[in-house]
């Protein structure tokens, strides 16, 4: 019921209901067992960075990003994935490639932090390409059709 309260205060566009139903769908699909489950929302300013914990065995990032703060992958991502006793993200998910819900991901991606990357399934401009190349392991998601793949 909290989680329903909290979609209808969202007054943001509708990527961050979108996200919010996505956190949420994790948890139903994945199933919440214990009480070391949970959702957080991280403060990166003006964007998105929603993580999952499940069962002390997976984290799970929706969106990760910023465009009024730099670094947000080093300095808020990484260490709040740590100090949560992750060394990795099994999985982060890109609703949409605006630099404010993927660059702190973006960051990360090098340093083999993520292990899975869900990317929108949408015609690939720079900024996808640039994701594209970073990351070890990508899967595709949404409606879009997509010549070569």
């Amino acid at each position: 019921m909290g989680l329903c309260l909290l979609y209808k205060t969202l007054k943001k566009s509708s990527y961050h209901k979108y996200a919010c139903l996505l956190a949420c769908g994790c948890f139903l699909i994945l199933g919440v067992q214990k009480k070391q489950d949970k959702i957080s929302f991280l403060d990166v300013g003006q964007g998105d960075c929603i993580a999952l914990s499940l069962n002390r065995q997976d984290m799970i990032l929706v969106d990760g990003g910023s465009s009024s703060k730099q670094d947000v992958g080093q300095y808020i991502i990484a260490p709040y994935v740590k100090s949560q006793g992750y060394q990795a993200v099994s999985a982060a998910v890109i609703t949409h490639l605006d630099s404010d819900h993927y660059s702190g991901i973006r960051e990360l991606l090098p340093s083999g932090m993520i292990r899975r990357l869900y990317l929108p399934r949408v015609k690939k401009d720079h900024a996808y390409m640039e994701i594209e190349k970073g990351s070890p392991t990508i899967s595709r998601f949404g409606q879009l059709s997509v010549h070569g793949e």
